[in-house]
């Protein structure tokens, strides 16, 4: 794993849609941005030995590969087709969404909602 050590980790703001993100290498993460939202996916976890298990402190040691990083394909999918719904303005949608949507996203709203909880 790498020893990669961020000092703000954070890099978007939780009310607009994620634009940057860190990038992961052969080894982990990394302490490059990429200027694009990160695309779902997962890591594959692989089952350690009963006598290798009991050694808390290795819990993934030497385990970080990049074949075990698996695409979440749907989500990703999802995503792309919610962004476009959005930019269009909710095509589509009943006029009661629409009114909702319109009030959730309204930049002028005093206690806005996250962009996860609006998308």
């Amino acid at each position: 794993m790498s020893d990669v050590a961020i000092a703000n980790p954070i890099l978007n703001s939780p009310f607009d849609e994620p634009t940057r993100h860190w990038r992961f290498g052969d080894d982990g993460i990394t302490d490059e941005v990429v200027d694009d939202r990160r695309v779902s996916s997962y890591f594959v976890p692989i089952a350690k030995a009963k006598a290798i298990a009991a050694k808390p402190e290795l819990p993934l040691d030497g385990e970080w590969t990049r074949d075990r990083i698996k695409e979440n394909a749907f989500i990703n999918d999802v995503r792309q087709r919610v962004a476009q719904w959005r930019r269009a303005e909710w095509p589509g949608a009943t006029p009661t969404t629409r009114r909702l949507l319109a009030y959730w996203t309204d930049e002028h709203r005093e206690r806005k909602l996250f962009f996860c909880q609006v998308e």
